[in-house]
């Protein structure tokens, strides 16, 4: 849906006073990123990797629960939203203005030549208004504000994406708190229930972060990882994963980031292998062009997070040097198609 221009400007103007007051006052969780300064992809993934080695120092193991929200924007309740943000301190003459904003809206379906009559639309907010971002993470706060701190519970969200985490001498111990996360009172379920939001619970996974390992009794005198085991929600199995997308990176269970350099690595091959179609010698792209294409599209996708992956060597680790070295394949490789040399 296009929306009006005079109301994205005047909607832009709130979400900065939102954002600003947000900074200045407190009012929104500081492990809840995205839509303010200081709030980036990076941030979040920073946030997690510390809180999983400061338990690893504390000789600890730690659970991650992977969580899916359903259709997060067009399941907005204005009402409940309003609610949330005049709990969290937001004037009333913004809240008011946002409900004036949201709600009366309509649509139509149009197809194969049918056209349905107008239908209300009762709940949602509009995808690409400035204001949706800000909005949703006032709606989402509540999710978000489970974790306690005190008993090793935490949680991290980036809109939508969610991360419950849990700290504790054994897996099973920090599986358990996950899942009470989900399950006490005033727990996620009942954040689903009260705010309209849908999980889909049979695309939950927990993950086991640690490396551990323990006595393999089918080979002697050899060791494994800990075994990970599932949990169960409303009667749904969780299974527990080694590694999991998320944010655009690959968490291992070990935090070694071997999943996310294959990923990576797949990413340049496959651009490179792209640009290789445009640098033909008499008709292809300019070596100007190309160029360009490779630092400007391949190399971010590449390098995404490699604060985090690419670890430096050290007297008793080699860190990312075997990596590296692939990389360095991948820019020969490119270098060849940029030139157009044998």
């Amino acid at each position: 849906m296009l929306l009006n221009t005079m109301a994205k400007v005047l909607s832009a103007c709130v979400a900065e006073y939102l954002t600003h007051a947000a900074k200045t006052h407190g009012i929104l969780l500081s492990n809840h990123f995205r839509s303010r300064p200081g709030h980036t992809t990076m941030d979040s993934l920073h946030y997690i990797a510390k809180f999983i080695k400061d338990a690893w120092r504390r000789k600890e193991v730690v659970s991650a629960l992977l969580i899916n929200i359903k259709s997060t924007f067009p399941s907005i309740v204005l009402d409940q939203l309003v609610h949330d943000m005049r709990n969290r301190g937001v004037p009333r003459q913004y809240t008011d203005w946002i409900a004036h904003k949201v709600s009366g809206h309509q649509t139509k379906l149009k197809f194969n030549g049918y056209e349905s009559e107008v239908i209300p639309l009762s709940k949602g907010l509009d995808q690409g208004c400035p204001l949706s971002g800000i909005a949703f993470q006032f709606y989402i706060s509540d999710l978000v504000d489970i974790r306690r701190t005190d008993e090793g519970k935490d949680a991290v969200a980036f809109m939508d994406d969610t991360l419950f985490l849990a700290q504790g001498k054994l897996l099973v111990e920090t599986n358990n708190k996950v899942k009470e996360m989900m399950t006490r009172n005033g727990s996620g379920l009942d954040w689903s229930y009260t705010h309209r939001c849908k999980f889909e619970i049979d695309k939950f996974r927990v993950m086991g972060l640690t490396r551990r390992r323990e006595s393999d009794p089918s080979r002697e005198l050899k060791t494994r990882p800990l075994q990970r085991r599932p949990i169960f929600l409303r009667g749904v199995n969780v299974p527990a994963i080694a590694s999991h997308k998320f944010l655009g990176v690959m968490l291992g269970q070990e935090l070694r980031w071997k999943e996310h350099c294959q990923y990576a690595m797949q990413k340049g091959v496959k651009w490179v292998t792209q640009y290789c179609r445009l640098t033909k010698a008499m008709k292809g792209v300019s070596t100007k062009y190309i160029r360009w294409f490779f630092m400007s599209v391949a190399i971010p996708r590449m390098m995404y997070t490699a604060e985090l992956f690419l670890i430096p060597g050290s007297g008793v680790s080699k860190g990312s040097k075997g990596f590296i070295s692939r990389l360095a394949k991948i820019q020969r490789q490119a270098t060849l198609h940029i030139t157009g040399v044998m």
